[in-house]
């Protein structure tokens, strides 16, 4: 038989926004949140209701939907008249892998952008209108005004290290623990239009880091993000009379050992801290915990800190004792500051205490190694199918789409239920986990690249099968033929989406 014709584009093609799709998915999530409305149920956005619209017809709770269950819940259960073969166009874009089902998430995120696709883009001014409106509220309600890692931590009510568009709306009107900015201060479409600027991408969640790059990078000019004149002269740019250059200096130098104490008896003050503000704080055993610490110090948002600012915040608000401010903080600071500039970006100071936690985590044998691959890749299969296929399992792992993954990423997947892996502390363990990215980031850099993720499991990985053949090799060696189902899959639409939604198209 002749070669079936690749699928039309995935999600992630310009022929995601084209108008005949999108009214297809505009029709289709109008009639999945009336659905729920009928039925008392709220539905804040359109990626909540297609979400619960999956969860209630995946009846066998397997999280994947095949293209018939698709049809039947559509025309059962929403009532529209969309035709088949319009469903079928919608299928091609949705199964971009060619698997034959659906996740929830390719699912939802594919139905979330076409929506975020309509929403207004921001233009000049819109951000710096909304940024000022949103620390002024901050401050006044928070005491957090221009700190955007706290303002993050107050959308994140949840505490789960991202945000929803979801979250986003409900934190700004909120009254209890929101902004409680109404829609003539900050309307629904400037929402839209700066959660449309933050999530270019359409990855449905923002990260701290993303939010907090992003508010820097897009209101830099607002005066919540100026050094002030006092910040200045804490970071002794200004000329001051005590020269702490010198006090540091004249401090000897810290082992790792002694180092790797001092910064935990730091983080287990702001722990202390947070934790008595109700305000979710990392492990001390996590590397986020780091980047945490950093933020706390940062208090004007300016991504880099000074020694004098440092000390203030460890003595003023974590109350550290005198042999730590006198000794443990200089030495800790002449590591963080290895380059003398007075000045320690949120990279230098992570990665110096980074690494000084790494060097505690255990050094796990090969065949250690070779057996927790092993299990990932049993829980991958079993979850999604995706046996020996790393860059599936890496894209399930890098949830903010950044191309690199993070320690605290890879925990969450492997740990939480699915759409994660679902493998608990008894299969393994806390130490095995941290062994295991210890292995993976063997160039201490504090992520692991797209390129190092798969080398390394194809190199402890090697006995799975990394190269199944697809449906259609094995139709192409006569191996196995193809259904009729299979083959109206398979099949390109014959016409174009300008034709195909037009009257005749309703007829197939």
């Amino acid at each position: 038989p002749a070669k079936p014709q690749t699928a039309p584009a995935g999600p992630a093609s310009g022929s995601l926004v084209q108008p005949a799709l999108r009214e297809l998915a505009a029709t289709l999530s109008g009639a999945a949140q009336s659905y729920f409305a009928k039925k008392g149920i709220y539905a804040s956005s359109t990626a909540d209701a297609w979400l619960r619209f999956f969860q209630e017809v995946d009846t066998d709770g397997s999280g994947r939907l095949c293209f018939e269950e698709l049809v039947a819940a559509v025309r059962d259960r929403l009532g529209t008249d969309a035709s088949r073969y319009q469903l079928l166009v919608l299928w091609h874009r949705l199964d971009a892998d060619g698997s034959g089902e659906v996740t929830t998430r390719e699912f939802v995120t594919f139905m979330y952008k076409i929506d975020l696709a309509g929403w207004p883009p921001p233009v000049p001014g819109d951000l710096e209108r909304v940024a000022r409106r949103l620390s002024q509220a901050a401050e006044k309600w928070h005491r957090a005004g221009g700190n955007w890692y706290r303002v993050f931590g107050q959308i994140d009510a949840k505490q789960q290290g991202y945000i929803t568009f979801d979250d986003w709306k409900k934190s700004i009107r909120g009254s209890q623990d929101g902004f409680r900015l109404n829609s003539q201060e900050v309307s629904d479409e400037d929402l839209q239009k700066i959660w449309k600027a933050l999530d270019k991408d359409g990855d449905m969640r923002i990260p701290v880091r993303q939010f907090m790059a992003f508010m820097k990078r897009s209101v830099n000019d607002v005066s919540m993000h100026k050094v002030t004149e006092y910040s200045k002269k804490k970071r002794g740019s200004m000329e001051v009379q005590r020269n702490w250059q010198a006090e540091v200096e004249a401090v000897k130098n810290f082992d790792p050992a002694d180092l790797r104490a001092v910064a935990v008896q730091l983080a287990t003050l702001l722990g202390k801290w947070l934790s008595q503000r109700g305000i979710k704080f990392a492990s001390v055993a996590s590397p986020e915990v780091w980047s945490q610490l950093f933020h706390f110090v940062d208090t004007d948002g300016s991504g880099r800190i000074g020694f004098i600012e440092f000390e203030a915040c460890a003595r003023d608000m974590l109350k550290a004792d005198r042999e730590l401010l006198d000794t443990g903080l200089k030495a800790l600071w002449k590591a963080v500051d290895a380059d003398g500039s007075g000045e320690s970006s949120e990279k230098e100071f992570c990665s110096v205490l980074y690494r000084l936690q790494l060097e505690t985590w255990p050094e796990l044998p090969e065949d250690k190694l070779v057996e927790l691959v092993g299990i990932l890749n049993a829980a991958a299969d079993k979850w999604h199918r995706a046996s020996g296929n790393w860059y599936k399992v890496l894209v399930l792992c890098d949830e903010d789409g950044s191309g690199q993954l993070h320690y605290e990423e890879f925990l969450e997947v492997v740990r939480k239920s699915y759409p994660g892996l679902s493998i608990g502390p008894k299969v393994i363990s806390d130490d095995d986990m941290r062994g295991l990215w210890r292995a993976m980031d063997d160039d201490t850099s504090g992520f692991v690249t797209v390129r190092e993720f798969m080398v390394f499991l194809r190199r402890h990985g090697s006995a799975h099968n990394l190269h199944r053949l697809t449906t259609y090799s094995l139709q192409k060696r006569g191996l196995k033929d193809l259904t009729d189902s299979q083959q109206e899959l398979a099949a390109p639409p014959e016409r174009s989406e300008a034709e195909l939604f037009g009257g005749e198209a309703r007829d197939r």
